[in-house]
């Protein structure tokens, strides 16, 4: 229950494009996600926004913890895993926090197994965090989010299916740093974003 209400790290994204009519300060998408939050404070209940994979998310539990332990063979770097039944919810203010999917010294991870060995195929071919950022931009500012609310200055992104014949391909690893200007933005969107769900608390538990 430690989410409910909260904007978190994985659907962040939503709040970052702005809307088609200049007045709209979020697209659909964000003041969609919005609603739900204060739905969610509502109800005390935890919405799952509407998607359900069960087949993927069970593979991607089932191998995560493998992709860590592959990743601190393939960097040297220690990390504090926070999966299974580990999980650890930083909280940046009521309405917002991140679960990292682990921690080191400066930095934290982000952990994609993919269901179809093509997605982690194509994560094969990005280049650097621009290409994440341009491709996966849900990856990317989950990862940035999670610097903020960790206060860990870097981050990486793995990709990890063990289906790949040659282990050279079954991982890759994306390093960057936290991007200034992106985490300024961030901030200023997601500070609007917990203002406007307030205010929405507010005028819906006026009409009671």
């Amino acid at each position: 229950m430690e989410r409910c209400g909260k904007f978190t790290a994985s659907e962040i994204y939503k709040l970052i494009s702005k809307g088609r009519n200049t007045n709209d300060y979020f697209s659909k998408e964000g003041q969609t996600y919005i609603r739900q939050k204060a739905a969610e404070i509502l109800t005390m209940e935890l919405s799952n926004g509407g998607r359900s994979n069960m087949p993927a998310m069970e593979w991607g539990n089932a191998n995560e913890f493998d992709a860590v332990e592959r990743f601190k063979k393939e960097t040297g770097l220690e990390v504090e895993y926070f999966g299974g039944a580990n999980p650890k919810f930083f909280e940046r203010t009521p309405f917002s926090g991140g679960s990292p999917d682990g921690i080191g010294e400066d930095f934290i991870i982000e952990v994609k197994c993919p269901f179809n060995s093509g997605e982690h195929l194509t994560h094969l071919m990005l280049d650097d965090v621009f290409a994440l950022k341009d491709y996966y931009p849900e990856a990317y500012w989950q990862m940035m989010f999670n610097m903020i609310v960790t206060g860990k200055p870097k981050a990486y992104f793995i990709s990890f299916d063990p289906r790949y014949a040659d282990e050279l391909l079954q991982i890759k690893i994306i390093s960057f740093e936290l991007q200034i200007g992106d985490d300024a933005l961030l901030i200023e969107r997601l500070n609007e974003a917990e203002k406007q769900l307030a205010d929405l608390i507010t005028k819906a538990r006026k009409i009671i």
